[in-house]
């Protein structure tokens, strides 16, 4: 079946099997393009994704006749581009934050060395899907989108479990004499 035919299939009578076809199909030439934009496997496994999400929503724009591979291609350079965008303000804005806790920090140095033999009792009083997401967000470096999927919920609910457990990681290193913040812990974790 051709792939306009597909297309019809899956607008007309929301034909998943049509859209798995054409996802099928196309793939490998979606998900290529994404990793030479973004050199990023990840980056580019998020932005294939996003380029099939936008083909489901825009299928009804596309004219018989219109070859998908372009448009496709089109549309995946577009998206690659906009993860790595988006992957660059994530981080410079988590370097920012990172820079302005550890500058407004108490005068006592904190460092990494001094915080790890205290890490595995912090993590240890963590429940059980709070330590997952942290242990999966920092010491597997796994975007929240990852550590989601990998949890089987939500990104918004991964990005809370993980703030929520490294507030607590945060009291229990200040029981412990150490006056660190969420973002100078993540920080610590993710550089260790």
């Amino acid at each position: 079946m051709q792939d306009w035919q597909l297309l019809r299939e899956y607008v007309d009578q929301g034909s998943q099997a049509a859209f798995a076809i054409l996802v099928e199909r196309y793939i490998n030439l979606v998900y290529s393009t994404c990793l030479r934009e973004v050199r990023n496997p990840s980056l580019a496994e998020d932005a294939t994704q996003v380029v099939f999400l936008i083909l489901a929503k825009k299928a009804h724009t596309l004219r018989e006749g219109s070859v998908l591979a372009g448009w496709l291609f089109q549309t995946a350079r577009f998206a690659a581009k906009d993860a790595l965008k988006q992957e660059s303000r994530r981080q410079r804005h988590e370097r920012n934050a990172a820079h302005e806790m550890i500058t407004q920090a108490p005068a006592k140095t904190i460092s990494w060395g001094s915080l790890e033999p205290h890490l595995h009792e912090a993590l240890a009083g963590l429940r059980q899907h709070e330590r997952e997401a942290v242990l999966l967000r920092f010491l597997h470096d796994k975007s929240l989108k990852e550590v989601a999927i990998s949890l089987g919920i939500s990104e918004e609910a991964a990005r809370k479990r993980v703030t929520r457990a490294l507030d607590k990681m945060r009291r229990y290193f200040s029981q412990h004499g150490f006056a660190v913040t969420g973002v100078v812990l993540a920080t610590l974790m993710a550089e260790h």
